[in-house]
């Protein structure tokens, strides 16, 4: 900083707070909810209600972040406060790209950037809060890309290029993945196979080839079978 060397940097995991969702409680209930949570052993160090995005109504949701410790994970176990059944999750995870405000690249936040300020809306070195322009209009310039729309669009090409590596989606995950090898077949090339062998050997139901010119046995050849005919030729003998 002392060389005005341009850089981000990030929080360490270990000094990070430790951030839990509240439900069942009344919006109104923020430094009471404070006040409770230091009562049960958890340092609070900031806690917002969360409000519904087409209309701005507060719901009886909140976001509570925790002091790091040891004992951070015990907060789960907690199922009553200020009199009310509550339930204390694990937020869900995002997969939204942080942006820092500051130089509005992505992967960092401004709270840990030191690189030159730049505009959302014109692309030029200076904070978002000095642009001169005070009033929105379509002669916009985004930072990263230089296209005409603000530096924070989510269709802004840089950020679908990210969005895509970063989170792919399951066609792209499954077309990414290496072939799997069923191995080998043991056969050698001379050898013949299972289904070879089948169509090679004759149908049992049709009449073989030699035996074409053989005549079908007639009714009178068929009571040579008799019993009483055999008998009567074995006394001619």
């Amino acid at each position: 900083m002392e060389k005005n060397t341009e850089f981000h940097t990030y929080k360490p995991r270990q000094d990070r707070s430790f951030r839990v969702v509240v439900r069942n409680l009344r919006p109104c209930t923020d430094l009471h909810i404070k006040q409770s949570k230091m009562e049960k052993g958890h340092e609070v160090t900031n806690i917002w209600n969360v409000k519904q995005r087409s209309t701005n109504r507060p719901l009886p949701l909140h976001f509570v972040n925790i002091k790091p410790h040891p004992t951070n994970k015990e907060i789960y176990h907690i199922t009553t406060l200020l009199h009310t059944m509550v339930t204390i999750e694990v937020p869900h995870v995002k997969r939204a790209i942080p942006q820092c405000m500051r130089c509005q690249k992505y992967g960092h936040t401004k709270y840990y950037c030191r690189n030159s300020p730049k505009c959302v809306k014109c692309a030029e070195q200076h904070l978002t809060s000095e642009c001169p322009r005070k009033f929105q209009d379509t002669a916009v310039n985004c930072a990263n890309c230089g296209d005409q729309h603000p530096a924070n669009y989510r269709g802004c090409m840089i950020h679908k290029k990210l969005q895509q590596q970063l989170y792919p989606k399951l066609r792209d995950r499954y077309m990414t993945r290496k072939p799997i090898t069923t191995g080998t077949s043991k056969l050698k090339p001379s050898a013949t196979s299972y289904a070879q062998a089948v169509e090679q050997q004759p149908n049992p139901l049709q009449t073989p080839s030699s035996h074409a010119h053989l005549t079908p046995i007639s009714t009178s050849q068929t009571t040579m079978t008799n019993p009483q005919m055999i008998y009567q030729n074995s006394k001619k003998l």
